[in-house]
């Protein structure tokens, strides 16, 4: 796990970002690129020689997923293809508070996320 950075204006970003796909008022297209263009922003660089194949995105609260007045960590997955043409995925994690993580393995997410195990590279969506 990278620990990115912490800015409460990135989580306000990536969830108005997601709020207007989510309601038809911008493609998924559009979403991503403004998400990855967020990432950028703020110290995540582009794989310039990977290309991208699939993007999901997702809530995350292990523990207070249903409580509706509580606001849940957003996430973005990633999967590129390698000049190899090996698979890789990054996961990016957004709490509410602006902490921003990029998990490269399983491992590291599982520790502060549990129930994702088996979502990072064994799993791939493509």
């Amino acid at each position: 796990m990278k620990k990115i950075k912490k800015d409460a204006r990135i989580y306000k970003e990536w969830k108005k970002t997601t709020d207007a796909m989510y309601a038809g008022k911008s493609s998924d297209q559009d979403a991503t690129n403004s998400i990855i263009k967020l990432l950028e922003k703020n110290g995540v660089k582009k794989r310039s020689n990977h290309k991208l194949l699939a993007k999901s995105y997702f809530v995350y609260d292990k523990d207070n997923y249903t409580n509706p007045k509580k606001e849940k960590p957003l996430g973005l997955g990633l999967v590129y293809e390698k000049p190899d043409s090996t698979k890789t995925q990054d996961i990016f994690i957004v709490s509410p508070d602006g902490e921003l993580d990029r998990f490269y393995s399983e491992k590291d997410m599982v520790k502060k996320y549990p129930a994702m195990k088996g979502v990072h590279k064994n799993n791939l969506p493509v």
